[in-house]
């Protein structure tokens, strides 16, 4: 048999009619096996005698980019989801970074799961997701109370170095 036709994954349309070369079959992908034999490629197989009737290659996100700029929902949507799970990848990242910080204060692991993520300054409400110079006290109930070095200066009388 002649090797199977291969097409780019944005230009898969489940809805096209294929054929089985082998034993004659007739339907979309949408009944047909999917299979994903290796990291970069989907197979579609006929579901009567397992002939490979088409391989569909994983967009790289530049084929992702260029399709969602053309206009493909599918391309737009998938662009969309991975912005967030980098997004959600980065936060996660930083959220560590703080943690690293809260453990270089000398707090227990216990206390490490109650600090704040991002840090949130108790007196002024500023954001830090880095934590470098900010100072952590156990509040009423055991809570883990975060300061930015400015405000523990005023609050405390000490710079966040001195301490």
């Amino acid at each position: 048999m002649a090797d199977p036709p291969v097409v780019r994954w944005w230009d898969f349309d489940r809805d096209a009619e294929l054929t089985c070369p082998r034993c004659g079959w007739r339907g979309t992908s949408w009944l047909a096996e999917m299979e994903l034999p290796d990291d970069y490629e989907e197979r579609v197989d006929c579901p009567r005698c397992r002939e490979v009737l088409l391989l569909v290659t994983e967009p790289t996100d530049e084929e992702t980019k260029a399709a969602a700029a053309a206009g493909n929902a599918q391309a737009a949507k998938s662009l969309y989801w991975a912005e967030r799970i980098d997004a959600a990848e980065t936060l996660e990242e930083e959220s560590s970074l703080a943690r690293q910080a809260l453990w270089s204060y000398g707090l227990a692991p216990d206390d490490l799961a109650k600090a704040p993520t991002p840090l949130v300054c108790a007196e002024c409400g500023r954001e830090d997701s880095s934590g470098p110079g900010w100072k952590m006290e156990r509040a009423e109930l055991n809570d883990v109370v975060a300061y930015c070095p400015q405000c523990w200066a005023r609050k405390f009388g000490e710079s966040a170095s001195d301490a």
